[in-house]
């Protein structure tokens, strides 16, 4: 295995969010109960997501969540191709 150089790590560590876990349905939300997540102190939490469905795409929102002093929603679409 090739050896990364740290920064490169760092870099594509904070680029990138995966989780994994049981889910359940209610409406429009989807809760997530986390088992395993690459952040480790969201294991054994739950995650809120809304959801819209619209032909091929799934989009979930976050609950608004305070970054930086600034209230954020973030997005994620799915498409099926």
């Amino acid at each position: 295995m090739q050896s990364l150089p740290v920064e490169e790590l760092a870099q594509a560590f904070t680029t990138f969010n995966a989780y994994a876990g049981t889910y359940t349905l209610n409406g429009n939300t989807v809760n997530y109960q986390i088992e395993i997540a690459s952040i480790p102190n969201r294991v054994g939490t739950t995650l809120v997501r809304t959801f819209t469905l619209s032909e091929s795409r799934m989009t979930l929102l976050t609950t608004p969540v305070l970054s930086d002093g600034v209230e954020q929603v973030f997005e994620l679409v799915w498409e099926r191709i």
